[in-house]
């Protein structure tokens, strides 16, 4: 007796192993962030969404707000999200004290590219003058060498 061999598809060998692949894959990419894989699909097939306990702080500014924002209102809260487990009032104000830093920080080196961008277009301008008078001082010198080649 002879036993038929089972022949499959190319789409059908694909699907078969995208049902072994895609939830490794998942397990593999919740493994990098710091979850908990199996539990996540466990959750993900009773109709749980995957736990994700973070406190939102506050509000995380955009840059170009940051940047619009004249320098006595830098923002003055931690904006990034803490979980919940490590959120103790210790980090907080620690993060707190860092951003009040950080943000005087920039204050001062705003203030310092500003006096500088003023040292360069004040010195743009002396030697946009000095060029002026070296021109003149060419031209004299000019007339003076064809002065000079003329009378001898």
């Amino acid at each position: 007796m002879a036993t038929k061999k089972l022949q499959l598809t190319a789409f059908a060998r694909f699907f078969i192993l995208m049902i072994v692949v895609a939830p490794l894959a998942y397990m593999g990419a919740s493994y990098y962030n710091n979850q908990d894989g199996l539990q996540n699909l466990k959750d993900l097939f009773s109709g749980k969404l995957p736990s994700n306990s973070t406190t939102q702080v506050a509000e995380e500014p955009v840059m170009e707000d940051i940047k619009e924002m004249p320098s006595n209102q830098m923002p003055t809260t931690v904006t990034k999200n803490i979980p919940d487990s490590n959120a103790s009032q210790e980090e907080i104000k620690e993060l707190n004290d860092e951003l009040t830093y950080k943000n005087r920080r920039i204050q001062e080196l705003t203030e310092e590219v500003e006096t500088l961008k003023n040292q360069l277009q004040q010195k743009t301008e002396k030697m946009a003058e000095q060029s002026a008078e070296m021109d003149k001082i060419q031209q004299q010198l000019d007339v003076i060498k064809k002065a000079a080649s003329g009378g001898e």
